[in-house]
């Protein structure tokens, strides 16, 4: 016999199925599978926050853009475009996803690009992220060696870009490009595990960078944007082969160079390049208060290349302004025939080169012409090698008491004169190459002795990507 409150009980149960019933008829109804060009297009034209469009796995050609315009998920509830299985879907064709007018949070994932032309996010487009997929476009059909093509070009702010392959490039024009609208380069976008490979050739002599923050336009405005935990390997179709930063404030992190031309700050004040490790491979800069710290840089024929064209009075299209108030410190050398270059007829002004390590380096200090004015030298160790143009004063000649790893990394020992031995109180260097804390007067070199979690090491291939 049922009762008044046997009755109610069973009520309250049926609102609640109910309730579960609804919620799950509504989140399959934003969840939506596609196996055509035509039917993806229709369901992004009418996606709302939530919807998930899973395209079937399969080899789709396009004729034309997929557009992506005023589609708008949340931050909670973001719009989510993606191949059924990661790698599992291939772009063919004329073109690829185009990101405009007021589109935000949006989520493109695990495609293979092959078509021609590239991916743009312009910049009314922002809080998107690109994610696992591979970027092998081809040459777009209309263009000429004079048209730089991007594989993917982004214009708007706070974007992601994240465990993509970036490979087989051999045309102009960068495979990342990240530029902005009306004289202001695009804020606040992260580009992090990442690998970049196989730009070794192009039909054109520039334009051939990995990752180009800015341009010409851009060199006084500010990006905030971080580029860190990616692997570059084999990019030498230009000399600025994985990086070419012209504009302001691009912080270079944690990431693994392995045979590459130069990562050049070519214009722009305020980078911060640290915790990379640099193998056969090199580090370029100009213009005016970088810091350059933590580094670790391995063979080749150089490690930094100060490269300074002008006078600071005399800017000109070449932009390679005279560097004034950089900090070069903390950095590890090791077998490099010239350690550090001053290049360039415009000089330097009031560079701090302190608390690095020369290991077996063939010159330690080259000038071959840039006259450096009031540069500082501090507690530099050098051993088996030459000083060159190292003055007498802030020279440390001293074993520094290496153990090197499977990498060829060196670490010091307990016994090591870098211990503790550090001049100067720099207070942004908060940690060492391996991502270990400094503790009490700092260690000369990229690494610090201690026994804590080491959150940074070189990286393979395995670690970044779409599998990464």
């Amino acid at each position: 016999m049922f009762t008044k409150k046997t009755t109610k009980r069973l009520v309250q149960i049926n609102f609640i199925i109910c309730c579960i019933l609804a919620s799950s008829l509504q989140m399959f109804a934003n969840t939506v599978t596609v196996t055509s060009i035509a039917q993806l297009q229709t369901e992004v034209n009418r996606a709302t926050a939530g919807t998930e469009i899973i395209v079937k796995n399969g080899i789709y050609t396009t004729s034309s853009q997929i557009s992506i315009k005023d589609v708008m998920g949340t931050e909670s509830e973001p719009i989510i475009i993606r191949a059924e299985t990661i790698g599992g879907v291939t772009i063919n064709g004329k073109d690829g996803f185009v990101t405009q007018g007021s589109t935000q949070y949006v989520i493109i994932k695990g495609f293979v690009f092959k078509h021609e032309a590239y991916h743009r996010l312009f910049n009314s487009a922002s809080h998107c992220t690109f994610t696992r997929n591979v970027y092998e476009c081809i040459k777009d059909s209309e263009t000429d060696a004079n048209t730089s093509s991007s594989y993917l070009a982004i214009s708007g702010s706070n974007n992601e870009v994240s465990y993509n392959t970036f490979q087989n490039k051999n045309f102009r024009g960068p495979m990342l490009s990240l530029q902005g609208s009306n004289g202001k380069i695009a804020q606040n976008n992260w580009v992090h595990h990442n690998y970049f490979k196989d730009f070794t050739t192009s039909d054109a002599d520039n334009d051939n960078t990995a990752v180009q923050p800015g341009y010409g336009k851009f060199g006084n405005s500010r990006a905030n944007m971080v580029i860190e935990h990616n692997l570059f390997e084999n990019l030498s179709a230009d000399a600025e082969g994985v990086l070419s930063a012209k504009c302001w404030d691009v912080t270079f992190r944690y990431n693994t160079v392995k045979n590459c031309t130069h990562t050049s700050l070519r214009n722009g004040q305020e980078h911060k390049v640290y915790g990379n490790y640099f193998f056969n491979s090199k580090l370029r800069f100009a213009d005016s208060n970088h810091k350059l710290y933590n580094n670790v840089f391995i063979g080749d024929n150089a490690g930094i290349i100060l490269f300074s064209r002008l006078e600071a009075s005399k800017p000109t299209g070449y932009s390679h302004i005279r560097p004034v108030n950089c900090f070069i410190g903390f950095n590890t050398f090791s077998k490099n025939s010239s350690a550090f270059i001053s290049n360039g007829d415009g000089g330097s002004q009031d560079l701090k080169i302190v608390n690095n390590i020369f290991y077996d380096c063939d010159k330690a200090i080259e000038d071959v012409g840039a006259k450096m004015d009031g540069v500082q030298f501090d507690a530099n160790i050098i051993w088996k090698g030459n000083k060159n143009n190292h003055p007498n004063s802030g020279l440390i000649i001293k074993d520094p008491m290496f153990e090197f790893d499977n990498d060829g990394i060196p670490s010091i020992k307990s016994n090591s004169p870098a211990v503790d031995n550090s001049k100067g109180n720099y207070e942004f260097v908060l940690d060492d190459m391996d991502g270990q804390i400094r503790t009490g007067k700092k260690d000369i070199g990229a690494d610090e002795l201690g026994k804590g979690n080491k959150s940074v090491s070189v990286l393979s291939a395995n670690q970044v990507g779409p599998n990464g």
